[in-house]
């Protein structure tokens, strides 16, 4: 990939000799069939165990060509051996996978993978930008989290360290940035408006906030709620619990409800660790 280097070695599959080789990089000519040489400028490798190191910066994107001779000293003279090859330089692609989807959540870790081809895991260094929020490594190498705390859209940002100390912009990926959907008031399995018996209303204990469709892990309570008893003559009773529990008056209420009588839960208002208080849906239920 480009801003890495490309490296190979180049030596002689079979050899008895017991010289080392002097590996040159360039253009060659011929002289009849066996004996090469080189032609205008060239390099020569360093050898380290009978191999010569090829090393040159990719700095430019594309197939890049590259010839040489290997000469090897023998009992009959210096033998020449030709070679030619290529290699391809591509820019570095980066991979930002949403876990779950392509949006982040404001309340809930939005689990995200990062990747850049041709650099390890921790020569990955992603970054946050356009909302308010953070990124941090996960458990696994290239997993990370992020949290956001504002509406919009964010990008992140990823840079590769290509030598020690020294980082390079790889690219970056554009992600939304919205708010969980309200979760829903439920009672006793009701949810939005049904029908209850006697036994199941004497039995209820308290509202549940409940997220329906939704792949993240995101707990909500209900803070408060009111519930309103149909009394007759269109006239309701309504009483006030300050958290998630019915309190001893509404029990009360519900103990005595007969068939046909309705039973409102309203103004209910529910908060995750991480979301502030909102107001949810309410449940309308009717005695049977």
């Amino acid at each position: 990939t480009r801003g890495d280097t490309f490296r190979a070695d180049v030596f002689l599959v079979a050899s008895d000799s017991l010289t080392t080789p002097v590996v040159k990089v360039g253009d060659f000519d011929t002289v009849g069939l066996a004996d090469y040489y080189m032609v205008g400028e060239f390099d020569s490798l360093f050898i380290e165990s009978g191999r010569g190191k090829m090393r040159v910066p990719a700095s430019e994107i594309g197939v890049h060509k590259w010839s040489g001779i290997v000469f090897q000293k023998t009992t009959q003279g210096t033998k020449t051996y030709p070679f030619k090859s290529v290699y391809q330089v591509s820019e570095a692609s980066i991979s930002v996978s949403p876990d779950k989807m392509n949006v982040f959540y404001i309340g809930p870790d939005n689990p995200v993978t990062v990747s850049v081809s041709g650099f390890a895991s921790d020569k990955v260094k992603p970054g946050l930008s356009g909302v308010r929020g953070s990124i941090r490594k996960a458990r696994k190498p290239g997993e990370y989290i992020v949290t956001v705390s504002n509406t919009g859209k964010c990008k992140i940002r990823v840079d590769a360290e290509i030598s020690p100390g020294k980082f390079k912009n790889m690219g970056s990926k554009e992600f939304r940035v919205k708010r969980p959907p309200p979760p829903i008031s439920s009672f006793m399995g009701i949810e939005g408006e049904g029908n209850i018996t006697p036994g199941k209303l004497k039995a209820g204990q308290g509202i549940q906030a409940k997220m329906k469709n939704f792949d993240f892990e995101l707990k909500y309570k209900v803070t408060s709620f009111d519930l309103a008893v149909d009394v007759g003559g269109g006239l309701f009773q309504t009483i006030t619990a300050k958290n998630n529990r019915l309190n001893d008056k509404m029990k009360q209420y519900l103990k005595k409800a007969k068939k046909g009588q309705r039973i409102i839960i309203e103004n209910v208002k529910a908060k995750s660790p991480k979301t502030p208080i909102e107001k949810i849906s309410g449940i309308t239920m009717k005695v049977i």
